[in-house]
C-alpha cells in the first residue's frame, strides 16, 4: 500500500537548497530504489560489467532492508512460486555442473558463464523436467526448517 507522501509531487530543484536539488535529480535519474526489491524479473541474458557494478551499488545501499526481509522470510513457509523458482535454480545448477564437468559457477570467468547461460537457454525443457523431479525434495527441505528435532541428552553423571 502506498503512503500519502507517494502521491505528493514536490519540485525540490526550486527550493534554493543545492544539496536537496542534487539529491532530487539523482533520484529522478537513477529511479526510486527506496521501495522493496522484487526478484520477479526473469533474466533473459547475462549481465554486463556495468550492470553488475550498478547492481552492486544498489544492493550495498539497500543492504539493511534486504537483511530484514530475509529474516522475515525465514519465519514463513515458501510460496509454491518461490519453491518452483528454487527448483529451477537447482536444476540449472545441476546442468551447469554437467556442462562444466564438475566445476562450480564461481570458478568460471564471466565469458564462460555467458556461454553456459546461452547453452542453458536452449535447454529450458530439460530444466523444467529436472525441476519437477527436484520439487518434492525442495518442499521437504523448506518444511524441515520448522520441525524441531529433539536431540537425546548427552549428559552423563559421574559418581
Amino acid at each position: 500500500m502506498k503512503a500519502f507522501k507517494d502521491y505528493i509531487n514536490v519540485d525540490y530543484t526550486q527550493t534554493g537548497d543545492t544539496q536537496l536539488a542534487l539529491n532530487s535529480k539523482k533520484r529522478k535519474r537513477d529511479g526510486d530504489t527506496t521501495g522493496p526489491i522484487s526478484d520477479e524479473k526473469d533474466v533473459d541474458e547475462a549481465l554486463t560489467i556495468a550492470q553488475r557494478l550498478k547492481m552492486k551499488s544498489i544492493f550495498r545501499k539497500n543492504k539493511a532492508k534486504i537483511k530484514l526481509g530475509q529474516q522475515r522470510a525465514r519465519k514463513k513457509f515458501a510460496t509454491p512460486e518461490k519453491l518452483q523458482r528454487r527448483a529451477e535454480k537447482k536444476a540449472r545448477d545441476v546442468l551447469t555442473k554437467k556442462i562444466t564437468k564438475g566445476k562450480g559457477k564461481a570458478e568460471l570467468s564471466f565469458g564462460q558463464r555467458q556461454n553456459i547461460e546461452k547453452q542453458l537457454e536452449k535447454k529450458k525443457g530439460a530444466i523444467k523436467r529436472i525441476a519437477k523431479k527436484l520439487l518434492p525434495f525442495i518442499r521437504k527441505k523448506d518444511r524441515a526448517k520448522f520441525t524441531k528435532s529433539v536431540l537425546p541428552s548427552t549428559s552423563t553423571s559421574t559418581n
